[in-house]
């Protein structure tokens, strides 16, 4: 019976623990799933508009250094002196660069740029080329280096980086003629201003200016200026311009610059769904705590329930295997302990079963009523439960036929015969005390048999043996008990 509740209380737990953990998935993972891909959708349109707008202030700037080239050298005049002219003198180079100079003041824009001047083919400058420059290229080389930068095409201009290993700055180069070259710098930091993003992004956010290499040229973590681009991210943004992709770390967004570069905006996917995240764990710990008090509610209240009911259950079990006449077993309770009983003897245990019957009932009950027959057969179940001992059966096989069944000690057959003996004596005295005045009017006496074994016998074994020997006690006179000690005497019939 208690392995019957534990398995009542198991079941229980495992079903509040299932309704709960169906309940944390559906407050946890579903919500989680959807609104992972509305903020997915969100950033993506929040970085397709952010990066559109980084692309069109970088190109403005772009625009803006190549239209004031333009305008720095509308006059030809400006530029025709050429240092391979061997007719041009020391005073007509001088002149030169004093108009680009005064060029330059009447723009008013050299603020903004490092360097700002004309290289010639001969590596000769003009104009504001920097200290730093100069000495880079003092061994010669400068006009060559620049001249690689410049594209064939019509525009016969172009926009570099990194020269000599200088990370900080960015070069515009135009041509001017097959001589001379126009040079434009400026540090990177300058493009801090055009290169910022609308602030909802979080600060781990990741926006670079690339080259055709994917070499950073700008970046808004200074650090990795110079550095060549996270490969997952180069990965996402080699096929495709001008969209978002959401990858396993990243969800990127490329576009491209007027001069080819381009805009890169990156954002961690673990930093967009951080909220998402922490969310996710609380209503996880949340789901998880609940679970734990359920449970604990769930013992509370099926300790509660089950102290009446088992103690119902129980006392039902007794009203279904008692005898209510009597208190001894029932036929079925007695047989289905009997045979309990038998399934688990050990080798060498001697059992002995009896089965005893009034004699001249019928006399009780037409002389003196059924309800004093019921008496009697009830003192004669009290007279079995006062002998019954800590290993003996009693059971009620209906009407005023009983039957016990003992387990005897003895280490040899006949030795635990005599205390079956011992037994019947006393069950005999104990009646005739109890039923002296019913035997001297009535007759009532008792026929016992009795069936002693160390064999494992069945119940229907023993039973019938010992049916058979109460039966000869009637045949032979009644009053009286018939022994058999199993397989010596008698046998299965």
């Amino acid at each position: 019976m208690d392995e019957y509740y534990r398995k009542i209380q198991f079941r229980i737990i495992v079903l509040f623990s299932v309704v709960l953990l169906l309940l944390t998935f559906f407050l946890t993972v579903v919500p989680y799933k959807r609104s992972v891909a509305s903020i997915q959708n969100n950033f993506s349109k929040l970085m397709n508009g952010g990066g559109g707008q980084l692309r069109a202030n970088v190109d403005t700037f772009f625009q803006w250094t190549e239209k004031t080239a333009s305008l720095m050298f509308s006059d030809e005049s400006i530029y025709e002196y050429d240092p391979i002219n061997s007719s041009y003198d020391e005073y007509e180079k001088i002149q030169v660069n004093s108009k680009i100079l005064n060029r330059i003041d009447e723009l008013g824009t050299m603020g903004n740029y490092v360097d700002f001047g004309v290289i010639y083919s001969n590596d000769e400058t003009a104009g504001w080329i920097s200290e730093s420059m100069a000495t880079q290229y003092i061994n010669g080389g400068l006009y060559s280096e620049f001249e690689k930068t410049i594209s064939l095409d019509g525009s016969q201009d172009g926009w570099s980086f990194a020269h000599k290993g200088n990370y900080d700055k960015l070069y515009y180069a135009k041509r001017l003629n097959k001589h001379a070259i126009l040079i434009m710098s400026f540090y990177g930091h300058e493009m801090e201003n055009i290169f910022k993003f609308p602030e909802r992004i979080s600060k781990d956010m990741i926006a670079v200016l690339v080259d055709s290499d994917n070499r950073i040229l700008y970046a808004n973590n200074s650090e990795i200026v110079g550095t060549i681009l996270d490969h997952e991210i180069a990965e996402m943004t080699s096929y495709d311009s001008d969209r978002t992709i959401v990858g396993s770390k990243y969800m990127v967004m490329t576009t491209e610059c007027m001069n080819g570069w381009r805009v890169i905006c990156a954002e961690p996917v673990s930093s967009m769904l951080e909220n998402m995240v922490k969310y996710q764990r609380f209503m996880m710990f949340f789901a998880l705590g609940c679970c734990g008090m359920f449970i604990l509610a769930a013992q509370f209240l099926y300790f509660k329930i089950s102290k009446p009911v088992k103690g119902l259950v129980s006392e039902l079990n007794i009203q279904a295997s008692v005898d209510q006449l009597t208190g001894v077993f029932n036929k079925n309770a007695f047989r289905e302990h009997v045979a309990n009983r038998l399934s688990q003897m050990k080798h060498g245990t001697i059992h002995s079963f009896v089965m005893l019957d009034m004699d001249n009932f019928k006399q009780i009950n037409d002389n003196l009523g059924h309800e004093y027959g019921d008496e009697v057969i009830a003192k004669l179940g009290n007279i079995l439960k006062e002998l019954a001992g800590f290993d003996a059966y009693m059971g009620r096989m209906g009407g005023d036929e009983f039957a016990a069944f003992l387990t005897l000690s003895g280490n040899h057959l006949f030795s635990a015969d005599r205390a079956a003996h011992d037994f019947v004596d006393q069950l005999h005295m104990a009646f005739d005390r109890t039923f002296e005045e019913e035997r001297r009017k009535y007759g009532l006496s008792i026929s016992i048999g009795v069936v002693t074994s160390a064999e494992h016998l069945t119940y229907d074994d023993f039973y019938r043996m010992a049916d058979d020997m109460m039966y000869q006690s009637k045949r032979t006179g009644k009053d009286k008990t018939t022994y058999c000690v199993y397989p010596d005497e008698g046998g299965i019939k």
